[in-house]
């Protein structure tokens, strides 16, 4: 059982590193659509629901980005994303919150990132902004037990 668990997490990770750079759906939402949700319950502070929303699926992973522009003065916008991936079902995730400044140039700081690790930079996997290619390390019930159960069954 054990092994197939493993199977679980590597058919996941493969997808990260095989498919999601490359993903073919992608749809943007327009902005001020009352009924978007937050991907993960947001930090205290942050707006209501989002005023943007992303998604990019694909077999075997999808990404989920969304953003709002806060009150304050000092903030352009603050942002999540969450992955998901794994196959027949999404298996594993993680999710990050970044703030980015008003200032001219500046990139997004990363104000937390959950449930993942970045690949080491000898692997020279890194996403658009720089950023080393993230793995997920969180469990998705039910999409990880039946997971494991397909790879019992296969194996």
């Amino acid at each position: 059982m054990l092994s197939r668990a493993v199977l679980t997490v590597g058919s996941a990770w493969g997808f990260v590193f095989y498919k999601f750079g490359r993903m073919p759906k992608s749809s943007a939402m327009p902005n001020g659509h009352l009924e978007w949700e937050w991907p993960e319950t947001p930090p205290t502070g942050w707006c209501e629901r989002p005023m943007l929303r992303v998604l990019h699926d694909s077999i075997g992973g999808g990404l989920i980005y969304a953003r709002c522009e806060p009150l304050e003065d000092f903030i352009e916008y603050r942002a999540m994303e969450r992955s998901r991936t794994g196959w027949p079902m999404r298996s594993l995730a993680w999710y990050s919150l970044k703030t980015t400044p008003k200032e001219t140039g500046t990139s997004p700081i990363i104000v937390e990132d959950r449930w993942m690790v970045s690949a080491p930079d000898s692997w020279g996997l890194r996403d658009l902004d720089a950023i080393p290619t993230r793995v997920p390390a969180r469990p998705v019930f039910p999409g990880f037990l039946v997971n494991t159960a397909c790879f019992i069954a296969l194996v």
